[in-house]
C-alpha cells in the first residue's frame, strides 16, 4: 500500500445516488409522482426501496413493469382491455369513477409509518389505486396503474391510417377525470411552492380552456405558443380566450435575472391576426401603461394554433 501524503487532502464524499438526491428534494417540498416500477431499481438495476420510504408504502411490495399481469401484451397505441373500476375519493384527484386496463401494480400502503399515506383511489375491490404521502414538505403520489396512457386512450382518435399519431384529425373529447388524476402532482407542487402557473387561459365566462401554452422570453420581447385541444367532430374555434400570463419561470436562471422589460406602447399580436381575412382581433394592441404581472390578453378567436407577441422593440 502507498502510504498518503502528510499534506494530502481527504477524500471528498460520495455522491448521493439519484434517487437520494429525488430523496431530499421531496423533503424540502417537491412532489414525486411515481406509476407502476417507478424506482423499483438503480441505475445499476438493484433492487431499492428508497421511493417506498417517500410514498409511505411496503418496502420492496412494488413489482417491476415486466412481472405485471398485462405489461407483455400492452400497446399504448391501440384500444385497452378496460379490466376494473375507480373510484376517486379524494377531490384533489377529481370526483368521478372511470375505468381501469392492465398493467396494474398492488400498492401496499406501510400502516406502521408514523405518518402513514392515505388512498386517493381505489379499486372495485378495495385496493389502492392511487396513494398520497405527506413526506417532509413534499409528497409522494403512487400510481397503480398508468394515468398518462388512460388519458390517451380517453379520447377520439383518428384511426383512418390503422395509427392513431398518424391521422389527420385532432383528437378530441379528452376525459375530464382523466386529465385531472394526471395534472394534480403539478398543481400541489405549485401550492407547496405558493406559486401560479407562468400562462393562465380561459374563455370569458372564465371557465379554464383546454389550451396548452408555452412561454418564451428575451429581452427582444415575449412569445406565447398557443395549441388548442378542445377539439369536436365538428372543429369549433374558441371564441375571447383570455391569457393571463402571471410570471416569468425562467427569471433569474442562466443569464436571465431579470423579467423581460416591456417598454410603454411595445406591440401586442399574434400569427393569425396577421391575416386580415381571419378577423381575428387582440386586445390590448399595446401596453398603454408600465409593465406589470398579471398580465392578460384577450384573443378574439383561436383556430387549431397561433403564437401571442409581445414585442418590445416595435412601439405604436
Amino acid at each position: 500500500m502507498i502510504p498518503q501524503p502528510p499534506n494530502s487532502p481527504s477524500n471528498p464524499p460520495p455522491i448521493p445516488s439519484p434517487q437520494h438526491q429525488i430523496q431530499s428534494w421531496v423533503k424540502q417540498g417537491g412532489v414525486l409522482a411515481v406509476t407502476p416500477g417507478g424506482g423499483v431499481a438503480d441505475e445499476y438495476n438493484s433492487q431499492q426501496s428508497i421511493f417506498d420510504e417517500i410514498l409511505g408504502l411496503q418496502s420492496n411490495s412494488r413489482k417491476d413493469i415486466r412481472y405485471l399481469v398485462g405489461s407483455t401484451s400492452y400497446d399504448p397505441n391501440h384500444d385497452f382491455d378496460m379490466t376494473d373500476s375507480m373510484a376517486v375519493t379524494d377531490p384533489r384527484f377529481g370526483n368521478e369513477k372511470m375505468y381501469i386496463s392492465n398493467p396494474i401494480d398492488k400498492l401496499t400502503r406501510n400502516t406502521t409509518d408514523p405518518n402513514p399515506s392515505t388512498t386517493a383511489a381505489s379499486f372495485s375491490n378495495g385496493d389502492p389505486a392511487i396513494t398520497v404521502h405527506n413526506y417532509g414538505t413534499g409528497i409522494g403520489i403512487a400510481y397503480a396503474f398508468f394515468p398518462g396512457f388512460h388519458y390517451q386512450q380517453s379520447a377520439n382518435w383518428d384511426n383512418t391510417l390503422s395509427e392513431p399519431s398518424q391521422g389527420t384529425v385532432l383528437p378530441y373529447g379528452w376525459g375530464n377525470i382523466q386529465r385531472d388524476i394526471i395534472t394534480t402532482p403539478a398543481k400541489l407542487g405549485n401550492e407547496i411552492q405558493s406559486r401560479q402557473n407562468p400562462v393562465n387561459v380561459a374563455y370569458s365566462s372564465s371557465q379554464e380552456a383546454l389550451v396548452e401554452t408555452c412561454l418564451l422570453e428575451s429581452d427582444k420581447g415575449i412569445a406565447i405558443v398557443l395549441l388548442n385541444w378542445s377539439d369536436t367532430p365538428e372543429h369549433v374555434a374558441i371564441k375571447n380566450l383570455r391569457i393571463t400570463i402571471n410570471n416569468f419561470p425562467d427569471s433569474g436562471i442562466q443569464g436571465n435575472p431579470q423579467p423581460p422589460a416591456i417598454p410603454v406602447g411595445s406591440r401586442i399580436s399574434s400569427a393569425q391576426a396577421q391575416d386580415p381575412k381571419s378577423g381575428v382581433i387582440v386586445t390590448p394592441s399595446s401596453t398603454t401603461s408600465p409593465w406589470q404581472l398579471p398580465f392578460t390578453i384577450t384573443l378574439s378567436q383561436l383556430d387549431y394554433v397561433d403564437v401571442i407577441t409581445i414585442d418590445a422593440e416595435t412601439r405604436e
